[in-house]
């Protein structure tokens, strides 16, 4: 086998790398800086974590009030918004054991039995995955640049730096 083919082997294999996408080409986004996301097309998304509240909870005025509330909101935005729900389901097994802990340290046998029926009682809901769960919202806001601070924006860090290098002197 000569140098030449060799050279040619390397070429065809480079040209089929080249194809192969890597994770991060996928992602529309360049960075994140602590709850902003920055867009390869230069805009920006913040992430807000919002608390919910339980209608469930609330009497049927007050329930009539908060679904007006949340009307008046969405029709008073003159931007698009996303929402997000993630639910995330518990796993108790370490506060199962911590009981267990607690119960077998119990002297009184009455408060002994109970507290191996609670633990007893925790480990079945734990078993049955989706009995416990919590669920975490999120709005998502965007905000649009203009051209100079999209360019500003898609600037490589390197040159970010020598920019604020540049206007120090």
């Amino acid at each position: 086998m000569s140098v030449f083919n060799l050279f040619e082997n390397n070429k065809v294999r480079n040209e089929k790398t080249q194809y192969a996408l890597s994770t991060e080409s996928l992602f529309q986004f360049t960075e994140i800086r602590g709850s902003t996301i920055v867009l390869k097309d230069g805009g920006l998304r913040s992430i807000i974590k919002v608390e919910g509240i339980n209608l469930d909870l609330r009497s049927y005025d007050e329930q009539l009030q908060v679904i007006e509330q949340y009307k008046r909101f969405l029709n008073a935005l003159d931007f698009p918004i996303q929402i997000i729900v993630h639910n995330t389901y518990l796993d108790l097994s370490d506060y199962i054991n911590l009981m267990r802990e607690q119960v077998d340290k119990i002297t009184n046998s009455t408060l002994a039995s109970y507290g191996e029926e609670y633990v007893s009682f925790m480990d079945a809901i734990n078993t049955k995955e989706g009995l416990v769960y919590v669920k975490e919202f999120y709005v998502v806001v965007p905000y649009y640049t203009s051209e100079k601070d999209a360019d500003q924006i898609n600037k490589p860090r390197w040159q970010k730096f020598m920019d604020v290098l540049n206007n120090d002197q």
